[in-house]
């Protein structure tokens, strides 16, 4: 029987391979007006006009891609076992427990150390060990410039900094003014 359905298969196929090169004018001749189009003045509308089409069978394309890969997705979702998907909620849990952990371990050595916020996302390590050994390397590297909560009290204006800071405590201003009836 395999026999009998691969002999019609090529008898089918032997025209078709004969027919091949008549057909192979006729393909010249479809290109040609292509070919002819080419060989005249740049259209800049026309030109714009098929990049318009292109661009939206593209996006078409996309967005048929996202379509399918969701249908796939559930689709393997209805095929997986209860168990299955039980245990990618907990592998993924799991991940998330961790990186979270990770991360609270990450910004207590950064507290301790006195790093900012910004050095503490910078922090290596899987241990709090390393971690607190980063910490310490990143202090020598880029000096002890550690967080406080006061303002500096001393600053001076940015146009003129070489003008003297301003009184701005209330009792002293009061001191300096002048008490007529004394």
């Amino acid at each position: 029987m395999p026999e009998n359905e691969n002999t019609p298969t090529e008898q089918t196929e032997a025209p078709e391979a004969a027919d091949a090169p008549e057909d192979a004018p006729e393909r010249e001749e479809q290109d040609a007006p292509e070919q002819t189009e080419d060989s005249e003045e740049f259209d800049p509308k026309r030109a714009m006009a098929k990049i318009r089409k292109q661009n939206q069978e593209n996006k078409s394309l996309r967005d048929r891609t996202k379509e399918l890969e969701a249908k796939l997705r559930e689709y393997e979702d209805a095929n997986k076992s209860e168990a299955e998907k039980v245990t990618e909620r907990l592998t993924a849990a799991e991940k998330a427990a961790n990186e979270s952990g990770l991360t609270a371990l990450r910004f207590e050595v950064a507290l301790e150390k006195g790093l900012t916020k910004a050095q503490a996302k910078r922090l290596i390590g899987s241990t709090k060990e390393e971690l607190e050994a980063d910490a310490e390397e990143l202090l020598e590297t880029f000096g002890k410039r550690r967080l406080t909560k006061q303002p500096n009290e001393n600053l001076r204006g940015g146009s003129e900094p070489a003008k003297p800071v301003e009184e701005t405590d209330p009792r002293k201003l009061a001191a300096k003014i002048r008490r007529p009836y004394s």
